[in-house]
């Protein structure tokens, strides 16, 4: 009797378990379902306090005149930029109607040197910048503003004037290590980076730019005076309008871009183990706004100053960041650990010039900066395919959303992840499950019939939970600025890779609206293994159903423009999106295979059409100025526009050529929805 009993329980036990498995693999994550990740706690991401600086009036009559950039402006009319349409019969994008034509197009003027292009609208204005010579301020048919009646008003203006008070100011607080050679100056006077924006929340253009030291002197310098390693500084410098017209004057701050930068010269750090106060550099900020909040993210390595640096190629090998660090068990040859800066201010403290004191000066309420460490166990993947490289620009890849509308977060930031099994917190969860299941397992043993169902239920999940841990896993993960902290959510996507170092597989911007957060980074187009044809990838994701609603890649040609044989990359792409939920994708495009003339070109996306639309070409390349695949620039410019908040402006980097027949970067700048283009003013007028 009690062989039949054993007997019977196995053969229900087997039918349980069989019934299970099919039930979990037809609920798996591959199947859509949205998926939780369960796994791990989410990090707990450390804060900081970010002490702002200022605020430092500036009126037009402190601007000076930008230098402009490394090519002529031509003198030619900005306006009626022409779209050439060619042979069709391309495969990579999609079919149907084309992307529509541009309401207005015109090309920089003010001679911006053409890279990290950025454009931001007001109601009545147009400003585009470049990386670090100036701003240029247009009217909304592409004409170049000039001062107001009695004023003056440098157009472009230079970004080093915008902030001189900020650089008096960081300069004069600088405290230099002791040690460095005779008349070496600390002082900071060059400028990077700089990013724009316009917020639609108080009716504000905001200005980014570090404020950077200059580069390394000879290595043959730290050889003799290793106490240069303690000399990077980096300071943000952000203004902020007074009004919606820049011409009104602004207000400027500065803060640290690093945690303690600069405030302790001891190789070893001082009091904070963590995050060392000394040999850190930053790069490649990015910033965001929300209905409380401006926001911004910058990269961050470290130097290490404890390094030797006694001959002149240890020396070099400190400059060109190969000093080893340890992470996770494996030993990297580059300059680290890396973590990325999250930085948050009061934007309505900023946009009203702070609050006043009885005595002194306004006081800025303090900011907040989230040092994020570029570590998996963090939702940041930090090594390549192969695992034999850390994801260096992953310290670049964290980025401030721009947000519209109400919203049901403080702030949001967003990066893409690669999650590998075989991180130690996923190993960990592996461990801890595979032991529970051992238990049960010894309870099943000497379990009734009634209890077995159950039993084999936890068993089989847990299981299944295994099996899910060990596949590599795709995210766009949401960071949520909730209070006083940062709270993640995965949401699956398809499959990527980060696969080089020099690589830029990163979120390159992100706008949300409506609960849903549009994103978009570069990619190598799927199904091709032995190059990489860059493509653009665009997400949406749902923050209020937790789902993935759109993963689209589309490049490689044209559907419209290109013969089926002919191969693209599609580079640097920005999104933004309008009151209806239709994007626009903007970026560069350049052949694969021919000359490099690189041009501009935007998609559109309509809410209520199931795909995206086949490019349009917004402006023609001229030369085969620039190779490679950066071309010379790491941003698309991309803003909606405030005054009906459905048209949206674009800019970006195409290779022009000048009255000489040299090839250098030139802005275009384009409109895309809202009404028919105002008629110019006639010349002279």
């Amino acid at each position: 009797m009690k062989t039949t009993s054993t007997f019977a329980k196995l053969i229900v036990l087997g039918l349980l378990i069989s019934a299970l498995l099919v039930y979990a693999a037809s609920h798996s994550r591959a199947s859509g379902v949205a998926y939780s990740p369960g796994s791990p706690p989410p990090p707990s991401v450390p804060k900081k306090s970010l002490p702002i600086h200022g605020p430092f009036e500036v009126s037009s009559v402190n601007l000076n005149p930008s230098g402009g950039g490394s090519g002529s402006a031509e003198d030619e009319s900005p306006v009626s930029v022409p779209v050439i349409s060619g042979t069709a019969g391309g495969t990579g994008e999609s079919s149907g109607p084309q992307t529509p034509k541009p309401m207005v197009s015109f090309l920089d003027t003010a001679g911006l040197a053409g890279g990290d292009p950025g454009v931001a609208v007001s109601n009545g204005f147009v400003l585009v910048s470049d990386e670090r010579d100036g701003i240029a301020l247009y009217d909304k048919t592409g004409s170049p503003v000039g001062p107001k009646p009695g004023t003056i008003f440098p157009n472009p203006f230079a970004i080093s004037s915008l902030f001189a008070q900020v650089q008096g100011d960081v300069n004069s607080g600088l405290i230099a290590p002791s040690g460095l050679p005779p008349g070496f100056s600390m002082k900071l006077k060059t400028y990077g980076d700089v990013r724009i924006m316009f917020d639609s929340y108080r009716k504000r253009f905001w200005i980014y730019a570090m404020l950077k030291s200059d580069g390394y002197p000879d290595p043959a310098q730290f050889v003799k005076y290793p106490a240069l390693k303690l000399t990077r500084r980096d300071k943000a410098a952000v203004a902020v309008s007074k009004t919606e017209d820049p011409r009104d004057g602004f207000y400027t701050y500065w803060w640290n871009e690093t945690i303690h930068n600069g405030e302790c010269n001891m190789p070893a750090g001082c009091s904070d183990p963590v995050f060392k106060s000394s040999g850190e550099g930053a790069d490649y900020p990015s910033i965001g706004m929300s209905p409380k909040y401006f926001l911004a993210s910058i990269g961050v390595n470290r130097r290490d100053p404890t390094f030797k640096t006694d001959t002149v190629q240890s020396a070099q090998d400190w400059i060109d960041c190969k000093t080893p660090f340890t992470e996770n068990g494996q030993t990297f040859n580059h300059c680290g650990p890396f973590y990325v800066n999250l930085m948050v201010a009061d934007a309505d403290s900023l946009a009203s010039g702070c609050s006043a004191r009885k005595n002194g000066p306004p006081q800025c309420a303090t900011g907040r900066a989230f040092p994020l460490f570029v570590d998996a166990n963090n939702f940041i993947t930090d090594r390549t395919e192969d695992g034999s490289d850390f994801t260096t620009n992953m310290a670049r890849g964290v980025k401030p959303v721009v947000m519209h509308g109400p919203q049901t977060a403080d702030g949001y930031f967003v990066n893409n992840f690669i999650d590998r099994p075989d991180n130690e917190a996923t190993k960990s969860k592996i461990a801890g499950l595979e032991a529970e299941i051992k238990d049960l397992s010894k309870a099943l043993n000497g379990a009734s019939l009634a209890q077995m169902p159950a039993l084999a239920q936890q068993i089989t999940k847990k299981q299944a939970e295994i099996a899910a841990l060990r596949k590599t896993r795709y995210d766009l993960v949401v960071w949520s600025l909730v209070g006083d902290s940062l709270v993640p959510a995965l949401y699956p996507i398809s499959s990527f890779t980060f696969d080089h170092f020099y690589d830029w597989r990163i979120v390159l911007n992100a706008s949300a609206r409506d609960g849903k957060v549009y994103s978009t980074f570069n990619q190598c187009w799927p199904g091709v293994t032995d190059k990489c044809y860059l493509s653009i990838r665009v997400l949406r994701v749902n923050t209020l159903t937790g789902k993935t609603e759109i993963d689209r890649t589309f490049g490689l040609n044209s559907t419209v423009d290109d013969k089926p044989s002919d191969r693209f990359h599609y580079s640097f792409p920005g999104i933004e999106v309008n009151k209806h939920g239709d994007m626009v994708i903007v970026y560069t495009r350049y052949s694969a295979d021919k000359a490099q003339h690189l041009e501009v070109r935007y998609s559109v996306w309509y809410h209520d059409e199931a795909d995206i639309r086949p490019s349009r070409l917004l402006k023609g390349g001229e030369s085969d100025y620039a190779t490679g695949t950066n071309l010379g620039t790491d941003t698309a410019g991309v803003a909606v526009d405030p005054s009906d908040d459905e048209a949206i402006w674009v800019a970006q980097s195409f290779a022009a050529k000048d009255l000489h027949a040299k090839g250098y970067r030139r802005i275009a700048v384009g409109r895309v929805f809202g009404p028919s283009p105002p008629r110019r003013a006639p010349a002279g007028n």
